[in-house]
């Protein structure tokens, strides 16, 4: 029997890619039906994206202990990842996510924008970065960059923060299992492992 879990994720939180990076490797082998589910974990973002010491709650020391943790933990597990330090506004990114879901491209949209950020350092708040990801996918650039401001995808992001509310979320990543489990931060797959097969 599949698993459904639901994955609260952000563009710009190393912890969400290092986890979806990983949980890609898991998903055949436990069974796994993944639904991604992308909010902006920091709305304080300007348009242009930021300086992380300026943008994260987080002390000096703290910042660089996760990187460090980050940077680790992609060495183990052969995930590129190169040093960052920009945060991007991730709104426009999360909308154009909801139209290549029509395009049944979702996957492919998804692994080049965090790849983009987290192993090439493009800033992918910027219109043109996005530009660019969705034409080495083939899609129509004219029709891209409208569905930019395109209500209808506004909306559908949208109902993604309704959604992280009803469950009670304000952190990336989380992870929802068969709606009702959570687990928080980088995740244990080992202790996925064992829980998976449990409720097999």
């Amino acid at each position: 029997m599949s698993i459904n879990i639901k994955v609260f994720y952000d563009y710009n939180c190393p912890f969400s890619y290092i986890s979806l990076a990983m949980l890609e490797r898991y998903r055949q082998q436990l069974d796994l039906d993944v639904q991604l589910i992308g909010i902006e974990s920091h709305a304080n973002i300007p348009p242009r994206g930021g300086r992380i010491k300026d943008t994260l709650r987080s002390s000096n020391e703290d910042i660089k202990a996760s990187f460090e943790f980050i940077e680790a933990t992609s060495k183990q597990y052969n995930i590129p990842y190169k040093k960052v330090s920009f945060i991007p506004n991730t709104k426009l990114a999360h909308i154009a996510t909801q139209f290549v879901k029509d395009k049944d491209l979702e996957y492919p949209f998804h692994n080049s924008i965090m790849n983009a950020y987290f192993a090439r350092n493009m800033n992918i708040g910027d219109k043109r970065a996005l530009l660019r990801i969705a034409g080495q996918l083939g899609i129509d650039p004219k029709e891209f960059e409208q569905s930019l401001n395109d209500e209808k995808y506004k909306s559908k992001f949208q109902q993604n923060h309704e959604l992280a509310s009803q469950y009670n979320i304000n952190t990336t990543p989380t992870f929802v299992v068969n709606n009702k489990h959570k687990f928080y931060g980088m995740l244990d797959f080992e202790e996925l492992r064992r829980f998976v097969e449990n409720m097999s």
